[in-house]
């Protein structure tokens, strides 16, 4: 296409009638940039937090948090599940404290 015949296009499509357009026309093009704008920057925060969490230092003391908090609730579980343990058997009659047992009527005096 020759540079004459694109200035002949341009010229047709100038004195083509242009439609008004309504008068909230500015306002939803605005309306529509800006939630543009927000959607980008909202995307930029999380890549970027997706960025920082994935560098190697802070994937370590993730790791190492998580690892901390796992092993404190395993141990909580474990000393629940033992005190559970013993209190259905019971099993705090075997203890040396326990003063009905024969074996430490003769060493306690009432």
């Amino acid at each position: 296409m020759g540079s004459s015949n694109l200035q002949d296009a341009l010229n047709q499509s100038a004195a083509q009638y242009m439609p008004e357009l309504s008068g909230k026309f500015e306002q939803n093009v605005w309306r529509a940039i800006q939630s543009r704008k927000m959607n980008d920057a909202r995307e930029s925060i999380w890549a970027a937090f997706i960025t920082i969490c994935l560098r190697p230092t802070w994937a370590i003391a993730a790791s190492v948090v998580v690892l901390c908090i796992s092993i404190s609730f395993g141990t909580m579980e474990v000393n629940m599940s033992q005190n559970t343990a013993h209190a259905q058997l019971n099993l705090g009659v075997f203890s040396a404290e326990a003063p009905t047992l024969p074996s430490t009527l003769l060493t306690h005096s009432r």
